[in-house]
């Protein structure tokens, strides 16, 4: 299987060549199935050819679909966001830092919907945490006057499911993608010092004149 995308990997990196004549060194590496990376000469071009939906390239009979590269697609996951109501607060924790503290019991507090505290006395937080399905009835909440209390609660509304990708996933491309990246910053650092040494060559011819 590994063949067989290295194989499409270069009949990528040419056909670009055909429907795009830019005079471009063009270079596709493969992220994970389906999906590769190309090098473009600018902005400018990347949205040219991103107006279609899908592009022929011929040579190789494939239809390509270009999107501008996002780092969301190496993302192992997302996080959920949930609207969590807290039952058996004391009065003395609900104030905006106590009712923080205890949103942090189960994730990392959003809002703290104060409004409705100050209004009714209830609580109701909006937290992001790993998977809101495993989040616990109750957790012990120990004050600081370290009375102990038992806080439950209760999941009011899911606003972003999140997701986590499977095991067999992480690694789809993410050692290409490293070597992209490298081959990038080498690039880059090579074509600095390429220009610094002209600029330094041109300073060197120039100078004999200045005497």
């Amino acid at each position: 299987m590994a063949v067989i995308w290295k194989l499409i990997q270069m009949i990528l990196s040419k056909a670009w060549q055909k429907p795009y004549l830019w005079r471009w060194d063009w270079k596709a590496k493969k992220v994970s199935d389906g999906v590769f990376l190309v090098n473009f000469p600018s902005v400018a071009r990347i949205n040219e050819a991103a107006i279609y939906d899908w592009v022929p390239l011929k040579g190789g009979n494939i239809m390509v679909k270009v999107k501008v590269w996002n780092d969301d697609i190496m993302a192992i996951g997302k996080l959920a966001l949930i609207w969590v109501r807290a039952k058996g607060v004391p009065k003395t924790m609900k104030n905006y830092q106590g009712l923080c503290e205890i949103g942090s019991m189960i994730g990392y507090v959003q809002i703290v919907d104060m409004d409705l505290v100050n209004k009714s006395g209830l609580v109701r937080l909006k937290i992001v945490v790993v998977d809101h399905t495993k989040i616990p009835r109750w957790n012990k909440l120990t004050t600081p006057n370290l009375m102990v209390y038992r806080i439950f609660f209760e999941v009011e509304e899911v606003l972003d499911e999140g997701w986590t990708k499977l095991e067999d996933e992480l690694s789809q491309g993410y050692e290409e993608w490293m070597d992209f990246q490298h081959e990038e910053d080498e690039n880059k650092e090579a074509k600095k010092a390429k220009k610094k040494m002209q600029m330094w060559q041109s300073v060197q011819v120039l100078e004999p004149g200045w005497h």
